[in-house]
């Protein structure tokens, strides 16, 4: 989202509803969406935000229900504004919070870690990948490029897809520095089911 926006419009605003919970009281007042970004781009940003030029970005959305709310609206009443509304966990929020999503009015797109052909690409075999496509489906793979393929899918295994960590892997080629971040990630899991295992407790759902 940070490169998509950063390339690709004019302007960029990034709100980070788990970094920064007070911007969830820009929306505890009402939904009027012309107020909402004003606040944002005034109050939180210091500078206008020019629906057409901007890109917006709801980040950790379920963090902020009445946020995920507006995005009726938002589809509604300013559909020239370019918004994108993420959330690493938004799926599980949606069912144990009980959180109304406005079904028909945002076009969801699912994100899975990287496919091998994918990390092939990151990982500086664009051109092996392009090469490949000459090759008819029932044909052996040459050698020439087999062994680069078969040394990709050997880290494939072991980075695995994950963006964070592939970009770490890619910049160094460092299996250590990887691992890093491999751990964080598992480190950083289990916390996050608990907290939605406790909203699923005190919601009374067994």
């Amino acid at each position: 989202m940070n490169w998509f926006g950063e390339n690709e419009f004019e302007d960029y605003a990034y709100f980070n509803f788990e970094k920064s919970t007070s911007l969830g009281e820009l929306f505890s007042y009402d939904l009027d969406v012309n107020r909402i970004i004003q606040d944002l781009g005034t109050a939180v940003l210091g500078r206008k935000i020019v629906p057409g030029k901007t890109l917006v970005v709801f980040d950790e959305i379920q963090a902020c229900p009445q946020a995920i709310t507006s995005l009726k609206y938002f589809c509604e009443e300013m559909p020239e504004l370019h918004l994108i509304a993420a959330g690493s966990l938004l799926g599980i929020a949606l069912r144990h919070k009980h959180i109304s999503f406005p079904v028909g009015k945002v076009k969801r797109i699912q994100m899975y870690p990287m496919s091998f052909t994918e990390f092939v690409a990151a990982d500086g075999g664009e051109t092996l990948l392009e090469g490949l496509k000459q090759f008819p489906l029932d044909r052996e793979i040459p050698e020439l490029y087999r062994i680069p393929l078969v040394r990709h899918l050997k880290n494939y295994y072991i980075i695995g897809g994950m963006p964070e960590v592939v970009q770490a892997w890619t910049e160094n080629h460092d299996y250590a520095e990887a691992e890093k971040f491999q751990d964080r990630i598992l480190h950083d899991y289990p916390g996050t089911f608990d907290k939605y295992t406790l909203s699923k407790t005190r919601y009374g759902h067994f």
